[in-house]
């Protein structure tokens, strides 16, 4: 099956009216177009892809046309799949094979295991560039504020790393892996998000902001 919209129809939209993927131009302040992804899906239609869903992979590039006329945008397509084991209360996090198809996923993070009362949940997930590392966030109770988590995947163990206040993050890895950057709330404020730098196996207390001046 395949998820699609029918977009509205407005007489300024080239697409008005047709059936189309969720989606939609990448705000300036922005840190990837996965965010965007997120973003444009959750305000679409209440899904939040980022608890819901696992990211196969960004696929090519293409670009827009609208009744046959080229319209100097360019889509990036992001290829998710939800994935959530019968009669479990909540998603899990999985690998799988990009070159295997019929290989099962293997699970790196259950929820159900952390909590007798299935009350935790896996909010977001962002992989490293070369997929040794997976940095997620884990809340408890509905209120998705998010404690980020770092692990190596290929032997489930968990670095030290742990990040609070990340509800709805956006990270975005520096491409060795040494750590990211990622938008964080102050504590007990859930309106002013900041980006700040994480370096792995450091004290995130001590993280500094890199930028806080939205509009």
């Amino acid at each position: 099956e395949v998820l699609l919209i029918k977009r509205a129809e407005h007489e300024a939209d080239p697409w008005s009216g047709h059936m189309a993927f969720p989606g939609g131009r990448r705000d300036p302040g922005a840190i990837d177009l996965l965010g965007t992804v997120l973003r444009e899906t959750r305000e679409e239609l209440g899904l939040d892809l980022s608890r819901a869903a696992r990211l196969i992979a960004p696929l090519d590039e293409v670009e827009a046309v609208a009744r046959g006329v080229r319209t100097g945008l360019v889509v990036r397509p992001h290829l998710f799949v939800l994935e959530r084991p019968a009669g479990a209360d909540q998603y899990v996090l999985a690998v799988r094979s990009a070159l295997v198809a019929d290989e099962p996923s293997r699970v790196l993070v259950d929820p159900a295991t952390l909590a007798a009362d299935g009350a935790v949940a896996i909010d977001w997930f962002q992989p490293s560039p070369d997929g040794r590392l997976v940095a997620y966030g884990i809340s408890e109770g509905g209120t998705e504020n998010s404690l980020v988590h770092v692990m190596e995947v290929a032997t489930a163990r968990l670095l030290p790393d742990r990040i609070p206040d990340c509800r709805g993050a956006s990270i975005a890895w520096q491409p060795d892996g040494s750590g990211f950057w990622y938008t964080r709330y102050p504590a007990g404020d859930e309106y002013h998000r900041h980006v700040r730098w994480h370096t792995l196996h450091t004290d995130s207390a001590a993280d500094p902001v890199v930028l806080d001046d939205f509009p």
